[in-house]
């Protein structure tokens, strides 16, 4: 890491730049590039790197302010835009007393850095607000389980009385019959119609 006065880039302040990949055989066999005359791709790479030093993908300055930038007469400015148009080296674009250029690469890269730091703001927003809310559902949990061993009574035993009903279970409502006391008769019953059976004769069947 490059150093300043002793200091690191981080703490004398100075804000670290993306790299950008320039790739001299793409320069060299751009056919239209290399049509124009050499100061048109001078003034062009020129562009790029001040493209570069603004992070965006275009350049915009008044006319007299081109001329100064970099530098060149008013006239040889109107050549540089013929030139640029003509051979498709980038797009041009003319707002009042303002020109721009545009490089299409770098700005399809800027376009795609400003939507992923948007995608990645909303994700990093989007993760507060779920972990606010599973912080928020965490304590309503623990107050509504406490709020409910708190308010539950514990259940009654009871003791077995003649219908049936087991220690420690709610005694059935008035006028229902608990289940022991449905199959005490039903049994009942059930030795009831067994006793008025009449007997089997054993000895005559083993006769016939």
């Amino acid at each position: 890491m490059a150093k300043w006065k002793g200091k690191s880039q981080q703490e004398a302040g100075i804000e670290r730049r993306f790299s950008e990949a320039f790739y001299p055989g793409d320069w060299l066999s751009d056919d239209a590039l290399q049509s124009t005359p050499l100061w048109v791709q001078g003034a062009w790479i020129k562009m790029l790197c001040s493209m570069w030093q603004n992070k965006v993908g275009h350049v915009e300055k008044a006319r007299d302010a081109w001329c100064q930038w970099l530098p060149c007469t008013a006239h040889e400015f109107d050549a540089l835009v013929m030139h640029v148009r003509n051979a498709h080296v980038g797009n041009v674009r003319f707002r009042k007393d303002k020109v721009r250029f545009i490089c299409r690469r770098l700005d399809r890269r800027h376009k795609h850095r400003q939507h992923q730091a948007l995608y990645m703001q909303g994700y990093r927003g989007k993760g507060s607000c779920k972990k606010g809310v599973r912080s928020k559902n965490t304590l309503s949990s623990v107050s509504s389980s406490s709020s409910s061993t708190e308010v539950q009574p514990k259940r009654a035993v009871l003791p077995s009385g003649s219908d049936g009903a087991v220690s420690g279970d709610r005694p059935p409502p008035e006028g229902v019959e608990s289940k022991e006391a449905k199959l005490a008769k039903f049994r009942k019953q059930a030795a009831e119609l067994f006793a008025q059976r009449p007997p089997l004769d054993i000895k005559a069947k083993e006769g016939k």
